[in-house]
This record gives C-alpha cells, sequence and structure tokens, in this order.
C-alpha cells in the first residue's frame, strides 16, 4: 500500500525546491516583476564595485534621446535575468519527467543563478555601442566579465559566499565547451528562448511606454521542458503549448530592433560616439584596457579629457553629443532598392578602420563642393550590425495531442514552417545604412550633384 504523500520520502527534488525557495533576507521593488526576493549570496554581489558601475550604465545607449523614460540600467536588468532563471529552475524542477532535474545539486543551480546575475558584468559603457569597434582592439564584453568574474572582487563572493566555482559560472556565461548539465543551465541564459531576452524585451517596451515587446512570459516559463536523449548533453525544449508564446516573442524581438533599438537617433549617437572613441584610440590618447571599468559618465569625462589633449575631432563630435547637436541623415541605403550597394557597405559594421578611410575620402570629396573645409569627422557611416535569428529549440508533443505524422521532438522549423532566414530576409529589408553629416553637408548629399559624388566612393567602399 502507497504511503500518503505527506509520510513519502523527502527526496532529491524537493531538497532543490525548497533551496530554491529559502527565504529572502531582502525584497527589491521591480517595475516588471513587482517583488524580486534577494538572499545574502545575492546580496554580496551587488554590493561589489563591479556589479554596482552596472547602476551607472543605461541599458540603452541613446534610446532615451527618442524615449525619455528609457534610463533604466545594465543593474536592474541583471537583477530581472536572476529573478527570471530562478523561475525557469522552479519550472523545470516542477515539469521535468526524465530524471535530469533531480540529479541537479544546489551547487548546480547557485551556479546558474550567479551566471544569470553576472551574464552582463563586462558591458562596457554605454552598452552594445563600443563594442561595434571590434576586436583588436576592443575586447567583447562576455571575455572582459569573464577577466572579472575571475579576477576582481567578486571572484572571493562566488567561491567563499556562494560555494561556487568562478570558472566554471564564466563558461557558463560564454557557454564555450559546455557539456552535461551545464549545456542544458547554458540554455536558460543564451538561445531561442532565454532569460536575457525575456526580462530586456519586457523591460525596454515598458519604459518606452511601447507594446512592442510585450511577451507572455509565465507561459513560456511553464512551457519550458528537459530534453534528455541528445548527444553532448541535456538541452531546453518547450511542449506545443509554448508555440504561440515564442513565435511572440521572435516577433517582439524583430519589432524592438527595427521600431526601438534601431531608431535613427540612437544609431546616429552611437556612430558618433564610436568615431570618437575610434579616434583615441588610434591616436593613442586612449587605451582600449581604461573602458573596461567606465560607466557612461566617467567614459564621457575620460574622452572629454584626453580629446583636449590632441584631438580636435573627438572634443567636438562628444561635445555635439552632450549639447544634442546631432548629425543628420544625408543619404539612406536600402537591400532592395540598391542591393549591390547596400552589399558593398554591409561588411563595413566590422571594420571599423576600411569604415574610417570611406568616411575620410568622403570628406575629401565634398570639400571642394561645399566651398569650406570638411574635416574627416564631419561625415560619416552608421551601419548596423545584422541581428541573429536562429530558433534552436526543441518542440515537445505529447501523444494526446501529437498530429498525424508529427514525431515526440521536432526542432521549430519542422514544427511551425518557420526559418530564421525568413526573418533575416525581412531584417535584410528592414536595415538602413546610413550617411550622416552636419545640416550643410546633408542639404547637398540630398541634391543629384551630391548624390553622384557620394556614391561613385560608396561603391568601391571596400577598395579605397
Amino acid at each position: 500500500m502507497e504511503a500518503p504523500k505527506s509520510q513519502q520520502p523527502f527526496g532529491q527534488r524537493e531538497r532543490l525546491l525548497l533551496f530554491l525557495g529559502q527565504r529572502p533576507d531582502r525584497i527589491v521593488r521591480d517595475p516588471i516583476y513587482e517583488a524580486i526576493p534577494l538572499t545574502r549570496q545575492v546580496l554580496a554581489i551587488l554590493e561589489t564595485p563591479e556589479f554596482l558601475r552596472l547602476g551607472r550604465i543605461r541599458q540603452l545607449t541613446f534610446v532615451h534621446l527618442v524615449w525619455p523614460g528609457a534610463t533604466h540600467t545594465r543593474y536592474g536588468h541583471s537583477l530581472g535575468v536572476y529573478h527570471l532563471t530562478k523561475q525557469a529552475l522552479l519550472s523545470l524542477l516542477h515539469s521535468d519527467e526524465t530524471g535530469v532535474m533531480d540529479a541537479l545539486t544546489p551547487q548546480d543551480l547557485q551556479t546558474a543563478l550567479a551566471a544569470a546575475l553576472l551574464h552582463d558584468i563586462g558591458h562596457y559603457p554605454f552598452s552594445h555601442a563600443i563594442e561595434e569597434l571590434g576586436h583588436p582592439p576592443i575586447r567583447s564584453h562576455e571575455a572582459v566579465g569573464e577577466t572579472i568574474i575571475r579576477d576582481s572582487s567578486i571572484t572571493p563572493v562566488l567561491s567563499e559566499v556562494w560555494d561556487v566555482d568562478p570558472l566554471r559560472v564564466s563558461r557558463l556565461i560564454r557557454g564555450h565547451g559546455v557539456e552535461g548539465i551545464d549545456r542544458l543551465l547554458h540554455g536558460l541564459l543564451s538561445g531561442a528562448l532565454d532569460t536575457d531576452k525575456l526580462d530586456y524585451l519586457v523591460r525596454d517596451s515598458e519604459r518606452c511606454n511601447v507594446h512592442y515587446g510585450l511577451v507572455d512570459v509565465a507561459r513560456l516559463l511553464d512551457s519550458l521542458k528537459v530534453r534528455a536523449d541528445l548527444p553532448g548533453g541535456p538541452v531546453l525544449a518547450i511542449t506545443h503549448k509554448g508555440v504561440g508564446a515564442l513565435h511572440s516573442l521572435i516577433h517582439a524581438k524583430r519589432s524592438m530592433f527595427d521600431i526601438v533599438y534601431g531608431h535613427h537617433v540612437n544609431a546616429i549617437a552611437s556612430t558618433m560616439l564610436l568615431r570618437c572613441v575610434q579616434d583615441l584610440l588610434e591616436a593613442g590618447l586612449l587605451e582600449a584596457g581604461e573602458l573596461t571599468m567606465q560607466d557612461d559618465a566617467g567614459l564621457v569625462h575620460l574622452v572629454r579629457e584626453r580629446a583636449a589633449q590632441d584631438c580636435a575631432g573627438s572634443l567636438e563630435l562628444i561635445e555635439d553629443l552632450l549639447q544634442r547637436r546631432l548629425y543628420k541623415r544625408g543619404l539612406i541605403v536600402t537591400k532592395q532598392m540598391t542591393p549591390k550597394l547596400f552589399r558593398e557597405l554591409d561588411s563595413l559594421h566590422a571594420q571599423p578602420r576600411q569604415r574610417k578611410r570611406v568616411e575620410q575620402a568622403l570628406a575629401q570629396e565634398f570639400g571642394p563642393l561645399l566651398g569650406r573645409p570638411v574635416r574627416d569627422h564631419e561625415i560619416l557611416l552608421s551601419i548596423p550590425k545584422p541581428t541573429n535569428y536562429e530558433v534552436d529549440i526543441q518542440v515537445y508533443y505529447e501523444e494526446k495531442s501529437r498530429p498525424l505524422g508529427y514525431e515526440e521532438y521536432m526542432d521549430w522549423e519542422r514544427a511551425t514552417g518557420l526559418r530564421a532566414d525568413d526573418l533575416e530576409r525581412y531584417q535584410n529589408y528592414a536595415r538602413r545604412f546610413l550617411v550622416i553629416a552636419p545640416a550643410d553637408i546633408c542639404a547637398l548629399l540630398k541634391t543629384p550633384r551630391g548624390q553622384e559624388a557620394a556614391l561613385r566612393l560608396l561603391r568601391q567602399a571596400k577598395r579605397l
């Protein structure tokens, strides 16, 4: 005779559920989730200088110039990702039928939660803008984060207060060589359905007061499932009940990138900042390593100080940014109308030095046309990085609701008919490459003579 549930043995899963539900030491109010419970371990990380810096880095670079409410920071986003990762682990513990979650230890859970909290610890000031300069000289924020986790005031907090291996935390964030249970835990932080994306889409949408990024987070978390029969270790999957919500998330991401993140004002301001920092680096007035522990205000102060020494162009650009004297759009290049030119310029987003050579050639060409000297920072190219829309997730169909011909697990394309290149094709038509400059140069760029001169140089952008 089976014992009543109250008398059944207390298993590992119940211990893990209790561990995740332990009494918090503090609760913070959050505009998205109302309340986020924090343990003493989390509080210990929040008090470190490295994490406090995230509170002085805006999440959305210059988007606040268009949507004034978008002044939220990497600090709040990191807490949100930590909170959602805990909810995702609870959901998986409740729903898993493979036994994978039963084999977890409290240390596994702590490692995943620490990685969630620290996934953005290496971000540069002004978020992704600086990273567009590429490596070398700018290391990725993931690489910078790995260094911080392994060698900073956070390191002893992880090993002594959290009782986790800092090296494992950094590997879980970067995803290099993860296998076994870490493959599953990494999937919670990076993938088609990750807690990073779930938080930033909803948080950014709420702070901008737009509806494009609204996602059914609860439905997605409830549909999480473990698939344990693949080589290399378990992976994250969703039940068929989450397909609609995930489809909505994908389109929310597309809309936010098109309308909010890719807004031309944000693109113009970011391009001006990039060129400002690039010139200082190339002049030897700034070292790439000096950028890693700056916040937004600190970078502005540093740039003004160094530019004042011997870089008039950078000083002018940073002052224009601070006074909101932004460049205007002189030319807009799209794939559908100028496909050959689009392909010529597309690679320049990853080639800042070549992009600068094109900008310098444009400035030299437009001086005589304008009747005044045009300095080489007065005409800039804004080439946005393409967005990845790959959906690498399995969809689970239980037998009672499985359509004829369907298998127990189907990849996203077979389950929905939607392919990554469908959205990538749309993205290529939605992306805009800009030639930006002060108003008088833009006026010339819009004339037949100005357009002819600019297009002649742009068509040979890779060979200048």
